[in-house]
């Protein structure tokens, strides 16, 4: 009994344990990234970038033999192979923060070429049906056409609603809470 009691304890510690450490980091992840397919890239591409500097850091660490730095030169050999670490993570963090600042000029600049595509072709479609209701009109003096048609729905709603859906509009909270969720449950 008193081994059984020492099993459920030790689950439950550890059950508490990993809750206090992991609850506020997955609250985020269901409730502000999950929803949002591109923070969950964002979050996802954050965590690479953490492995890639902890990769990093363990290759610095790799030519030190196990417990020598303990024994041979104290806290100075483990300062010593700290501070690279710390330098590692943060090139780490500054690179991610880089490539996300190029992808995102990236896409700035396709919607504006797609937006640009958008107002040519319908400048093209609007010219045609102009000069077919013209010709139209000369051929055919008894058809009465309304002028007031002749941008059918061109300006109908919002004029930059397709170019908002195609922006990813990740300069906001949830950015910066999705790419510390990445980071902070590895």
């Amino acid at each position: 009994e008193n081994t059984s009691s020492r099993l459920i304890m030790t689950f439950l510690l550890s059950l508490g344990s990993f809750l206090v450490a992991f609850s506020p980091s997955l609250s985020l992840l269901f409730t502000v990234v999950f929803p949002k397919p591109q923070l969950v890239i964002l979050s996802i591409t954050a965590a690479f970038f953490y492995l890639l500097s902890a990769f990093f850091s363990s290759l610095f660490w790799l030519p030190v033999p196990d417990g020598s730095a303990a024994k041979e030169g104290g806290i100075a050999t483990l300062l010593a192979l700290t501070i690279p670490s710390v330098i590692f993570q943060m090139a780490g963090r500054c690179s991610f923060v880089k490539l996300y600042f190029r992808v995102e000029g990236v896409i700035r600049r396709s919607v504006k070429r797609h937006e640009e595509e958008t107002i040519a072709a319908t400048h093209a479609r609007n010219n045609d049906n102009r000069s077919h209701r013209s010709s139209n009109r000369n051929n055919d003096s008894t058809n009465n056409y309304d002028d007031d048609d002749d941008d059918e729905g061109s300006n109908d709603g919002d004029p930059h609603a397709e170019t908002n859906a195609l922006q990813l509009q990740l300069n906001d909270l949830s950015c910066s809470l999705s790419s510390g969720c990445g980071y902070a449950l590895l």
